[in-house]
């Protein structure tokens, strides 16, 4: 569980700056222009966000509805996309906090990022991981002999390097 994160975010900025943010932002974009939004204004980001994180969390809802007929699966992973815009916005709070401070882009700040996104990616993906455990959807998937599964033990025997 504590890996997830780890293991998870260079996946996530590689997919979020190909893939995602490329679909689902010009959504955002006509979606805060018909609330004719600012485009310069805070408000317009998080209109932008919060409709590109909903369309991904539809997005990534149905398929796992579909692979695992479960609704709570589907729920999680929807729920799990729109629970990043929170930390999102809690993220730009403290930077906001942090240049009122006087604090500047150090080696320390970056250090204070990466565990907050490890621990804020813990915590708010904790209810999709689960789900997908409970219906058994890693160990469908899951190759037989893993490294993973070795450091975490859920190894079935010796595992051949």
């Amino acid at each position: 569980m504590y890996l997830f994160p780890l293991c998870l975010s260079f996946y996530l900025s590689c997919l979020f700056q190909v893939h995602h943010k490329q679909t689902f932002t010009s959504h955002g974009k006509a979606f805060a222009q018909a609330l004719r939004l600012k485009p310069s204004s805070r408000i317009y980001g998080y209109a932008v966000l919060l409709v590109a994180f909903f369309i991904s969390g539809l997005y990534h809802a149905v398929p796992e509805y579909r692979a695992t007929s479960d609704w709570s699966t589907s729920v999680a992973a929807f729920q799990f996309f729109m629970m990043q815009v929170t930390g999102i916005m809690i993220e730009d709070a403290v930077v906001a906090v942090g240049k009122y401070l006087g604090l500047r882009r150090n080696v320390v700040v970056k250090v204070i990022g990466m565990v907050w996104f490890w621990l804020w990616m813990t915590w708010s993906g904790e209810d999709f991981v689960n789900s997908r455990i409970q219906t058994g959807e890693f160990q469908r998937h899951a190759p037989q002999h893993s490294v993973v599964r070795w450091i975490l033990g859920l190894h079935s025997g010796r595992i051949d390097l």
